[in-house]
């Protein structure tokens, strides 16, 4: 039903492919189960489950939320046309508030996804 995408930058470089890469296996498997969810569900569907959220203050921005015993992940995510996902940021979360520097720089990417064209 629908693809995800890595987004990746000028250079190539795909910050969340980095980001999972650093994980230990145990906790990039659990992730990846969610990942693999986004490609088999719609966003109605995956709205009413707890590791997703649609961040209604920043239009388009929704965040897959994986916890691992004390670890706490963060992948943001945007639908884009043609039915495609594109992964824009991860991160480790460690407050309570989602950091301000961690959705800016998920809009940045996203944005600079789309001044690309890239699909």
């Amino acid at each position: 039903m629908y693809k995800v995408i890595f987004y990746n930058d000028d250079k190539g470089i795909e910050p969340v492919r980095i980001f999972l890469n650093k994980l230990p296996r145990k906790h990039r498997e659990k992730i990846s189960v969610y990942i693999a969810l986004l490609e088999e569900k719609k966003p109605v569907e995956l709205s009413v489950d707890q590791h997703y959220k649609n961040l209604g203050h920043y239009p388009g921005l929704w965040e897959i939320r994986v916890d691992f015993a004390k670890n706490f992940y963060r992948i943001f995510y945007s639908y884009i046309e043609n039915e495609n996902i594109i992964l824009l940021h991860g991160y480790y979360k460690d407050t309570n508030e989602t950091p301000q520097k961690d959705i800016d720089i998920a809009l940045k990417n996203k944005a600079n996804w789309e001044r690309k064209g890239t699909t």
